[in-house]
């Protein structure tokens, strides 16, 4: 990354650091298109000779797309390379911070948006105000829209429960008398257990039904944005 003169008197360390900064964002019909900043950071520190001032040119190739943002003064450009100049005093050792930028547009779904991602957004003061409101508003419908979902699945579980439960007792039942208490008392169970299987599937209808007007509600206010 680095051209300067073969000198082995002259020592060059190099990090770098990369970050993205959200500038503005905004939904549109279910869609969030973010603008953002990449930095790139590189910072060189020069170590020159004990006795001896150094002067040096530290050529870095261009970073595709990339603005150079600092340094601002003294560099030199072609079409491949910045080249910033150095100076580093007799036993010192200077540091040169090189920062490159470039915009980055990007979108994604709503819909495949985590619930972190939403309610980091809904938040997030790089975005307006309407934006910060839309991505709450969604994370409070995805939120009704799960819990419906939740005890769907719940229900589904004790129903399932239930199901194998009545399906013992109904091998029982076959194994014992008519006449018996014990068949009685089987057929007594099992009648209450078929009600409470009916009354199971009711309510998960119902929070299916609910889940599902949610999701509508959802994707209609997603359409509106």
């Amino acid at each position: 990354m680095v051209s300067y003169a073969l000198d082995q008197k002259v020592r060059i360390d190099r990090a770098e650091t990369s970050d993205s900064t959200l500038k503005s964002g905004s939904i549109e019909r279910g869609v969030f298109r973010t603008t953002s900043i990449e930095q790139r950071e590189i910072t060189y520190k020069i170590a020159g000779p004990a006795r001896e001032t150094r002067k040096l040119i530290l050529e870095i190739p261009k970073l595709a797309g990339y603005t150079l943002v600092e340094p601002k003064e003294g560099v030199e450009e072609s079409d491949l390379y910045w080249r910033i100049p150095a100076k580093v005093a007799a036993g010192k050792t200077v540091e040169v911070k090189v920062i490159a930028q470039r915009p980055s547009v990007e979108s994604v779904a709503v819909d495949d948006m985590g619930d972190g991602q939403i309610a980091y957004y809904a938040v997030n003061n790089a975005l307006d105000a309407k934006t910060r409101a839309a991505f709450a508003k969604i994370a409070e419908l995805k939120r009704t829209m799960e819990e419906h979902e939740t005890l769907s699945e719940s229900l589904a579980a004790k129903l399932e429960a239930l199901t194998e439960e009545q399906s013992r007792l109904r091998a029982n039942l076959d194994a014992v008398p008519r006449d018996s208490d014990l068949y009685r008392r089987y057929l007594k169970k099992l009648d209450d257990q078929e009600t409470a299987i009916e009354g199971l599937q009711t309510k998960i209808a119902d929070a299916d039904e609910a889940a599902e007007a949610v999701r509508k509600k959802l994707e209609d206010y997603l359409a509106s944005l």
